[in-house]
Formats: C-alpha cells, structure tokens, sequence
C-alpha cells in the first residue's frame, strides 16, 4: 500500500531554474558522480560495469526505506515485499527462491563493506544514508560472497567538521508518521562525531475477519552513532547502530478462480480484508539488530593505500505468517532466528595513471541458529485436500532445527589496465579456502 507525505516542496526553485537565461543554462553543467563500487573512489562515467547510483537525498525524496524498495528505482531489479525476506529479490532475472540456512541470495546487501545478506537482519531502515550503489552482474572479486546476480552497497554518511543537525518530519494517511534527527559535531581538529536518530510507524489497514482486528502495523525505531578521525595518514570511522523492528508478515488470501466450491478455496473477505485462524495480533515480522564497523585507511607512500574494514553484527529473529490464507487450520509457517557474525577484510590498493589494482584477504566467522515451524491440523488438511491416513486428531508440528557455523578464508585480487584512450582491461580473480559449509546442521 502507497502512503504519501505531505511535505514542503520548494517551488521558489524550480521557479528560479525556469527564469535562467540561455547563456547561463549553458554554463550550467551536470553534476559528477562519484562511486566506490570497485574499492575506489571513481566518476560513475568511468566504471565499466551496470551501476545504478542513488544519493542519500534523492533517497529520501523517493521514499526509499530499506533495501528491498531500491527494486522499484533500478531497471533489472525488483523484488520489492513488505517482509524481511530476501528470496524474492532477484537481478536481471537470477534470484536464490530459498530462505534456509544453508543458501543466501544471490543479491549481495552490504553497508559501509560489511556483508549483511540474512533474512532478519539484511532489510534495515534506510536513514542518513550517502550513497545506495547497485552493481549488476556477477560480483565476486569486488565483494566476495553471495553476489552472483549483483550486489546492492549501501554507504552511510560520516560526519563532518562543521556543527549543524537536522529533523525531518513526515506525515501521511492510516497513522503514518516518520522522524528523522542528525547531530554533528566537531570534538577536537582530528575526531568529529555523528549521531541519527529514525522512527517510523503506521497503524494497521487491513481487517482480519474472523477476530475483527487489524494488522499491517509498523514500528521501527532504529540509532546511529559515527566516530570519526583523520590526519595526513589515516583515516577511520567507527560506527554503531541498533534497530528494533516490528511489522506485518506476508498476508495470503486463499480464492477459488476454478469455482471449486470448497470452502477452503474462499472466504467471505472484502476489500482490504483477509481471513485467518491466526490471531491478527501473533501475525509477526520482528527483529532487533545490532552492529558494529571499524573503517581505517592508512596512506602508506608511492600511491599504494593499506584498508581495513572490521564489522561485528547480530540479530534476533521472529516471524509468523497464515500460509494457506483462509481461516481453516492448514498451513501455519514460523522461523525464530538468532546470529552473530564476525567479518575482517584487509586490501593493498595501488593507483596510477596507466594501472590500478587491489589484493586482499577477508575472514569471517558466522554462527547461526534457526528453527522452523510449520504446524498444521491434521484432520482440517485431510478434509481439504481430500487425503486420508493416520492421525491421532492433534496438530501435526513439522520442525526443522539448524544450526549452521562457517569459517572461509577469502582472497581477492582486482587489476584495471588503461591501454589506451577510452579502452581499458580488467581482470579480477577470487577464492575460499576452505569453501564455506556447515559445521552442524
């Protein structure tokens, strides 16, 4: 469902643009774009490869609020669902339909170069944010892990060396209601720091019919706290955020386009209604997540650069959906989900006129525990689908426990080789060692 905000448009501006005259249109010229999707800093025009590039303020402009609506800017991409799952995202067609332990998107999600591909963890609030980059294609010498389709790189503002903040304050219809507040501030002529507050909600808009109440609420509330410090070596930020989200699951609503007759096939559902024997309140799509990244980048003389990037992450998990979408006891789906996750990345860069290539080494350790339920009653499934067997008239209770541990070590190398005017070669090679595989399952 689309929700407008009613903000102030600045129409002074687009007044102004109409009045300039021809000798001034023509000394205006288009802004460059700087991107950083090959581990340096580049003009879009100059990257030889599909990017789409997002600014933080056009971001805000298009009501872009997670990952996953960035499907609905980029041509080749979409995707775009109100859960927190990332099977459904897919590039130029090439997608991952599994959300188990065992398999990630093929969509690479990465914030500031650490990896956040989990289901329940990779879709947080887009707030303060510099730059969103989608590369298409396959990905992996860039950014190592799971980006085989492409790879959407998110970048965060940092702070600055002047004081100032802001509050941006949205409002729109069934309760919706969104605030946005940045303080920088300068400590000292090396450190600045940056703190952004979000908050977001939404009352619900969609009736169940079989409790008279409502769900498709949202509650996101979400901080984060940028240090950073500069001289004329180094370079670093460290950066700390926490998010606490609360919102609807997938809502299904069985029908009978056969004329079937069963009753199970249909309800007596209407407009922005649905039917379900789960209670609207148990309908959930939650998560906290938390995270930790440590940026440093040291000048280390005759072009070459040293870069580090440190990132500590984990969630909590839980979600509960009506899979058979009618409001007999069918199908009822259930994950509950916790991870923690370590990662370091070193690269070596080296720029120049006529070359410019990069090796690193990257580690992460991953440890993850999901159970899925998927609960049913027997009886009601047997009448549905017309089956019969032995049953014991209880709720038959499928579960599915795993716990996965994963411990790769990654090397990457990347060479671009300016031959000529407007023709360069590049060359890019990565491995795992070990393969990354479960240790338990």
């Amino acid at each position: 469902m689309t929700h407008q905000l009613i903000r102030k448009t600045l129409i002074s501006a687009a007044v102004a643009a109409a009045t300039l005259s021809a000798g001034q249109l023509s000394a205006a010229q288009i802004e460059e774009i700087i991107v950083t999707t090959q581990k340096r800093a580049q003009s879009l025009q100059d990257v030889p490869i599909s990017v789409s590039a997002f600014s933080g303020s056009f971001m805000d402009k298009a009501q872009i609020s997670d990952a996953k609506q960035v499907a609905l800017l980029t041509p080749g991409v979409s995707g775009d669902t109100d859960d927190s799952f990332l099977d459904s995202m897919n590039v130029r067609g090439i997608s991952t339909n599994d959300f188990g332990v065992g398999a990630e998107p093929s969509i690479g999600l990465y914030q500031d170069g650490i990896y956040l591909g989990r289901t329940g963890g990779a879709v947080s609030s887009f707030f303060d944010i510099e730059m969103v980059e989608v590369v298409k294609g396959p990905q992996g010498t860039l950014f190592g892990r799971n980006a085989s389709s492409g790879a959407i790189s998110i970048t965060t503002a940092k702070p600055t060396g002047e004081s100032g903040g802001s509050i941006d304050i949205g409002i729109g219809q069934d309760g919706y209601g969104e605030v946005t507040a940045v303080v920088n501030t300068p400590i000292n002529e090396q450190f600045s720091g940056r703190l952004a507050v979000y908050h977001q909600q939404q009352d619900g808009w969609v009736t169940n019919i079989n409790d008279g109440q409502q769900t498709g609420g949202v509650e996101n509330t979400a901080a984060r706290y940028t240090l950073a410090f500069e001289n004329e070596e180094i370079t670093s930020t460290l950066m700390l955020e926490y998010e606490d989200r609360q919102g609807p699951p997938t809502i299904y609503q069985a029908f009978d386009p056969d004329e079937t007759g069963l009753p199970f096939y249909s309800t007596d559902a209407g407009e922005d209604q649905f039917s379900s024997d789960v209670s609207s309140a148990d309908l959930i799509d939650e998560g906290e997540v938390w995270g930790a990244t440590l940026n440093v980048e040291v000048d280390l003389g005759n072009n070459y650069t040293l870069s580090s990037t440190t990132g500590l992450r984990g969630h909590n998990y839980y979600y509960l959906e009506d899979f058979d979408g009618g409001s007999s006891f069918i199908s009822n789906y259930n994950q509950i989900q916790e991870q923690d996750y370590f990662s370091q990345e070193f690269r070596i860069n080296k720029e120049t006129d006529s070359v410019s290539w990069f090796v690193g080494a990257s580690w992460y350790k991953e440890e993850l525990k999901v159970r899925f339920n998927q609960t049913l009653d027997e009886d009601t499934f047997c009448a549905a689908y017309g089956t019969y067997y032995e049953y014991d008239d209880k709720p038959i209770v499928r579960l599915s426990t795993n716990t996965m541990s994963t411990i790769p070590l990654l090397a990457l190398a990347h060479v671009t080789i300016r031959l000529m005017w407007m023709l360069n070669m590049t060359v890019g090679a990565s491995t795992a060692m070990p393969p990354s595989m479960p240790l338990k399952t």
